[in-house]
């Protein structure tokens, strides 16, 4: 379809229906991807929804043959059993679009006939032994684990560190040991945080076989046409869309929410003020408040002093570890750890020794929420 005819309806952060067509300026981002899963796994890196799933799901039916590309879904995996199980479920599936790809796989394993004995569960057999058929298939294949890192979350609240330890014990294993299986692996939750959590139990066996990639926003001309496309959905603003790319530095999710709510418009009113207004409403359509939400979970006792960073960066708009230092009377190393955090996550960025939060619309409106301005 020529750039001038997309038109694409809103979909708000839920589920692309048509990934080729709705994930817009993301194929150079999956060559790269397609490149590095030829002889590596990849651990994706992005701040929640900048598209990681879209990613995914572009990957999966953009994959060359003869890879057998498999998205899943992990976000309600609690438990060892429902994990394996939705491995075993996301193949079912996928049989109906790779058809004899994995036709003759789906025959030596038992979908939805797993037993679930509870925290004696054999896991790693039913796994290993779906690696194993996976393997023999003697064609590549890519696991695309979405919420991945958010699941081994889920075992460790529930108490069960020394088993998220040996899943990823296990990953390490099949990556090094089976030449034709891929992981990649992200979440809304950074891996990073689960396994910092994990070293605290004495476990050290860093992820460092794989690649790490970051999820950046669209660059402007993309940003454009997705803002473009989805203004022609509604039928209005079209003269808008450079605008908004613009403001929302081309956050794909800020583009669909800033036109979700583009009937709340006050006429006259400037686009970046627009946005703002909309950010700071009660029900948080941006989902800015997310990371104040999360600070504790994710720094624990120092989540006040990662209050105090983003306050003063917010403020500041940009700071040195030393300045930083000296304003808040911090710990460097502390205070070095969570601009880390910070930075994994997309938060904040790092440019020639000075930290800034990324996003202008997110720094105006954590001065907003979290320093007590007007808007």
């Amino acid at each position: 379809m020529a750039e001038k005819e997309l038109v694409l309806k809103l979909a708000g952060g839920g589920p692309t229906r048509n990934p080729k067509k709705e994930v817009v300026g993301r194929d150079a981002f999956v060559a790269q991807m397609i490149e590095r899963l030829e002889y590596t796994s990849i651990e994706m890196f992005a701040p929640r929804r900048l598209g990681k799933s879209w990613v995914l799901k572009l990957l999966e039916v953009k994959a060359p043959s003869p890879v057998m590309a498999v998205y899943m879904d992990l976000e309600g995996a609690h438990s060892t059993y429902e994990f394996v199980d939705n491995v075993a479920t996301a193949f079912k599936y996928a049989g109906k679009r790779l058809g004899a790809a994995v036709g003759k796989f789906l025959e030596g394993i038992e979908i939805g006939h797993l037993k679930n004995t509870g925290h004696k569960f054999p896991w790693k057999a039913h796994l290993d032994g779906v690696f194993q058929k996976l393997e023999a298939q003697n064609k590549p294949v890519w696991l695309l684990m979405d919420e991945f890192p958010l699941f081994l979350m889920n075992l460790t609240n529930n108490e069960e560190k020394k088993t998220a330890t040996e899943i990823l014990d296990y990953f390490r294993y099949v990556r090094q040991n089976y030449k034709n299986i891929r992981f990649v692996l992200t979440g809304s939750i950074g891996l990073h945080w689960v396994i910092e959590d994990l070293e605290g139990i004495g476990w050290r066996n860093p992820q460092n076989d794989d690649t790490k990639m970051t999820l950046e926003p669209l660059d402007l001309k993309e940003a454009t046409r997705l803002a473009h496309a989805l203004f022609k959905g509604i039928g209005k603003g079209m003269g808008s869309a450079k605008e908004l790319a613009e403001v929302v530095e081309g956050h794909p999710f800020y583009i669909q929410k800033a036109i979700e709510n583009w009937g709340k418009r006050k006429r006259g009113e400037g686009m970046a003020d627009f946005c703002l207004r909309m950010a700071c409403k009660p029900d948080d359509p941006f989902e800015f408040a997310d990371l104040h939400k999360r600070l504790g979970n994710y720094f624990r006792r120092s989540a006040s002093l990662a209050k105090s960073i983003l306050d003063l960066l917010a403020q500041e708009g940009e700071c040195s570890v030393k300045e930083i230092q000296s304003q808040l009377k911090g710990d460097r190393e502390e205070i070095l750890n969570i601009l880390n955090g910070l930075e994994k996550d997309g938060y904040v960025r790092l440019h020639e020794g000075r930290y800034k939060l990324i996003q202008t619309l997110f720094r105006k409106w954590w001065q907003v929420k979290q320093g007590g301005s007007h808007v």
